[in-house]
């Protein structure tokens, strides 16, 4: 960019708060490489999903205001980003039942007015400072740890932050439209060349700044029957109509772009692609059996796992797990939610074991998501007898062990706006076996086998001609492990990096 003045970027995080998902991941890796970028001057954004967040420090005044006075404010600050300490009430929940709503929805109607009358009288939102000095522990274990190595610590703690007051559930609450005239929050963003939001966003930013959105799915709006609540598909509609007209568009895949065009054809100079990127801790490392019996037990979901009246029976539990001939099982890595399939891998991993390999295990790791209750139904008895091991939270460490370890990882989705599990194991040197949807076919290329996703036994027999004891399966397994690794490291973070740098040079040279 030669002598060119540093772009200014401000990167929203607010998905870096929700854990191991992966557009937290993914939001994560990119402010991070991005923040490592010479030609770059990134600027992070604290803003909540349903949180008012109190005023952190005026940027006019951070030099003038004493510093008992700067760590009171940034301190109140942290306190309001923790979650209401509060159950609903039994009337609450009642009439929640009764009129078939959450009350999520409805929202803080004080907050909500105010919120509007400032987008209708045209009042900025200011952004206010977050220094970090004091406060290392809050930015790394509250957004950055849960996908980031150490070695980036002292680049994320000592970065220059930003916050907004009203959360991203209000704005989206408070956007209206009149005609064609949006009526929407306004932040002041004058001293930023480019926001970075990372999904629609429902504002509006200062005239000379742009927006660039992250574009990762429109599953809220084609399959709006996965999605916990209707305002999911409200606000991702909303805030298209909103960011359409000017926005620049960066999808996940070829796929989520497509998606884009149906819904926004306009925006189709302006849509562009870069895949997701991964975390450089995902590699290939072995362990013996006994350290992934020890994983699979720490790691154990304690919302979900076993209940036991007495030590002996959990002691129990855990020695069946060593016992021969194995801990031998195939692995998924996902939230818990309808579009993910997990009742179909259910029903096709009990097939496997009731036709060909009686010890064959299944695990899954990821949170318990919404409309889970059937999954966690067909899950119980397979996980009272230690058949069926549900994990969360397992940082990469364990992770790329749990992969390379297992026989297979499947990555049965029936939509994707990328699907970063399958990329993970390749890297770790899994063998993948995947739904034949157009994301997956596009980022695992001929580094997977295919199945139809609404077919149990399409998908058991997919898993089988890896995992069976057969020479034919044996050269399909190696085969696919050796074109993974080769063929997943295009999404490495450094290789992605550079098709972002690519897409700001461009983006500054006003295409």
């Amino acid at each position: 960019m030669g002598g060119r003045k540093k772009l200014r970027i401000l990167a929203e995080l607010r998905p870096t708060a929700e854990g191991f998902a992966g557009i937290p991941q993914e939001t994560r890796l990119v402010f991070s490489s991005l923040l490592s970028n010479p030609t770059l001057e990134m600027t992070g954004l604290i803003n909540s999903q349903n949180r008012t967040l109190r005023r952190a420090l005026d940027p006019t005044s951070t030099e003038t205001v004493t510093n008992f006075r700067r760590i009171d404010l940034l301190s109140k600050f942290v306190v309001s980003n923790r979650p209401p300490n509060r159950r609903k009430s039994i009337v609450t929940r009642y009439l929640e039942n009764l009129f078939g709503i959450q009350t999520e929805e409805l929202g803080l109607p004080i907050e909500d007015f105010l919120l509007s009358m400032r987008s209708i009288v045209g009042i900025d939102h200011r952004l206010t400072v977050f220094d970090s000095r004091e406060f290392h522990d809050f930015i790394w274990n509250n957004f950055f740890s849960a996908s980031l190595s150490l070695d980036d610590f002292d680049k994320i703690v000592s970065g220059d932050y930003r916050t907004i007051r009203p959360s991203w559930e209000a704005m989206q609450r408070t956007t209206r439209f009149v005609g064609d005239h949006a009526i929407s929050p306004r932040l002041n963003t004058r001293d930023f060349d480019f926001l970075l939001a990372q999904t629609p966003f429902p504002g509006k930013l200062a005239k000379k700044t742009r927006m660039i959105v992250r574009y990762h799915d429109g599953i809220s709006v084609f399959m709006p029957h996965t999605v916990p609540l209707p305002f999911a598909r409200t606000a991702h509609v909303n805030s298209l109509k909103l960011n359409a007209p000017h926005a620049t568009f960066v999808c996940t895949s070829a796929a989520s772009r497509s998606d884009l065009l149906k819904l926004c054809p306009q925006v189709e100079p302006r849509a562009h692609v870069i895949h997701n990127m991964v975390a450089d801790s995902y590699f290939v490392e072995t362990a013996p059996v006994e350290r992934i019996v020890d994983l699979a037990t720490k790691y154990m979901d304690p919302s979900t796992s076993p209940k036991f009246q007495r030590l002996r029976d959990q002691s129990r539990y855990y020695a069946e797990l060593n016992r021969p001939p194995g801990f031998k099982y195939i692995l998924m890595v996902s939230t818990l939610e309808p579009r993910k399939n997990h009742l179909r891998l259910i029903q096709a991993w009990e097939w496997l074991r009731a036709k060909h390999i009686p010890e064959l295990r299944l695990v899954f790791v990821g949170s318990v998501g919404w409309h889970a209750k059937p999954i966690l139904k067909a899950m119980n008895t397979w996980q009272e007898r230690g058949q069926l091991l549900h994990l969360s939270a397992v940082p990469a460490p364990g992770l790329r062990l749990l992969y390379n370890a297992a026989r297979c990882v499947v990555c049965p989705s029936t939509a994707e706006g990328f699907d970063q599990s399958g990329i993970e194991a390749m890297l770790c040197g899994g063998v993948s076996v995947s739904s034949d949807i157009p994301v997956h076919r596009e980022v695992y290329g001929d580094a997977s086998i295919y199945f139809d996703p609404y077919s149990i036994e399409d998908q058991a027999n997919a898993i089988l001609s890896v995992i069976a004891d057969t020479p034919a399966a044996a050269v399909r397994r190696d085969s696919l492990r050796i074109r993974g690794l080769a063929h997943a490291d295009q999404y490495r973070q450094s290789h992605v990096a550079q098709k972002w740098q690519g897409l700001f040079e461009q983006l500054a040279g006003g295409q």
